[in-house]
């Protein structure tokens, strides 16, 4: 690879993990990290955690969709018509958290 190519990968994975401005509402426990970790993660990578479903929500992360949490946050989303991502705990972790 040349240097142009480095740089494309490079800001690629940047962007991956990027969270800037974005809204995370959590729902449920994911294995291996605790909810404090993964909040302060989060704030370090440019986002903000909230605990209830509201308009600015831009990804919910789940473990289980049998939660009122989820099912609430699926509803509301619907109703109002938010445009809101729903993404895995695992996927959550493997696309914003882990650095590969």
């Amino acid at each position: 690879m040349n240097l142009r190519q480095l740089q494309q990968v490079k800001n690629r994975n940047q962007a991956k993990h990027d969270l800037t401005g974005k809204t995370v509402l959590l729902t449920g426990k994911i294995p291996n990290y605790s909810r404090k970790d993964l909040i302060k993660v989060i704030q370090e990578r440019g986002g903000k955690v909230v605990s209830s479903m509201r308009a600015t929500v831009d990804l919910i992360v789940y473990t289980r969709e049998d939660t009122l949490k989820f099912k609430e946050a699926k509803m509301s989303a619907a109703v109002y018509s938010y445009t809101v991502e729903f993404i895995t705990g695992s996927d959550f972790i493997n696309n914003y958290i882990e650095r590969n």
